[in-house]
């Protein structure tokens, strides 16, 4: 009769319809979980793109770092190069304004 009948008869073999089974749930999970992890790795690998490149601009071209404090009415901007360097001012410039010293250098503009 038909051939192709006799190959979906799975009438006395539980083990061939386990393995359907497994099969179909995993390309169901495949399709629910593989696709957002794929793109999940592309996003990440294109932050890491993008981290890269901006550690070269500040590293290696010598980007300067800016350096801000602010209060109430006032904001003042100091450029340093390095990032110790500007750790290092970072600190001082609070030092400076914790014994109230006004710090020249920077720009200063009123907030407001």
């Amino acid at each position: 009769m038909l051939d192709g009948v006799e190959l979906l008869d799975f009438s006395g073999d539980i083990e061939a319809v386990a393995i359907v089974v497994a099969i179909v749930v995993a390309i169901i999970l495949l399709f629910l979980f593989g696709w957002p992890l794929l793109l999940l790795g592309i996003d990440l690998a294109w932050l890491l793109i993008v981290g890269i490149f901006g550690v070269i601009g500040r590293v290696v071209l010598r980007r300067p770092w800016r350096v801000e404090a602010t209060s109430t009415d006032e904001r003042r901007e100091w450029f340093v190069q390095g990032f110790r360097a500007a750790g290092r001012r970072r600190d001082e410039l609070a030092r400076q304004f914790e014994h109230g010293l006004n710090p020249d250098g920077g720009s200063a503009t009123l907030s407001g």
